[in-house]
């Protein structure tokens, strides 16, 4: 399991179609958060997971938020993330993945408690690229609006997608 720390690099990969950058842990997981929180896009660029990743019920953050997004294709290679909270009631774009304008496919996440105001996804809280074959079976809950189980807000496309976990959303009296 994930105890927290943050990778220097990916597991093996060039981040081409043919040689794409490989995630096999979670600190490599939390190293592609760290540079996309940082502004790197990852445009053109392919990653593919190697094994299923348990970040050990460990807070995460996600993978993009408002400002900064995810723009390459993540191929989870039908493995799982799971076992992670995020606890962030008060921000926008909540989910494994905050702010998506690439491809995420072929994932799925369990066992994941996920809070946050608006925008808030198991997969992805904010979407306008494509999310297909993904699935999401951890808890989603959002304070005001715009909540899924799968992805939050879609502008892109949703395919072949499924939800079983509880999706609940409670406006605050402030």
């Amino acid at each position: 399991a994930w105890d927290g720390t943050i990778a220097e690099k990916f597991d093996g990969g060039d981040g081409s179609k043919a040689s794409p950058f490989e995630i096999a842990n979670g600190e490599q997981l939390a190293y592609l958060a760290q540079q996309v929180n940082g502004g790197e896009t990852y445009s053109g660029k392919y990653f593919k997971l190697t094994d299923n990743i348990d970040l050990g019920e460990n807070e995460w953050t996600p993978i993009g938020g408002e400002n900064n997004y995810f723009e390459g294709t993540f191929d989870g290679n039908g493995y799982t993330v799971s076992n992670f909270t995020i606890n962030k009631q008060n921000e926008s774009y909540i989910g494994l993945f905050g702010y998506n304008k690439g491809t995420i496919m072929n994932l799925g996440v369990e066992k994941a408690e996920i809070s946050g105001s608006v925008r808030v996804g198991g997969v992805c809280g904010y979407n306008y690229g494509t999310i297909k074959n993904c699935y999401n079976t951890g808890a989603v809950s959002g304070t005001i609006s715009v909540i899924g189980g799968v992805c939050g807000y879609n502008y892109g496309t949703v395919e072949n997608c499924y939800n079983t976990g509880a999706v609940s959303a409670q406006e605050l009296n402030v």
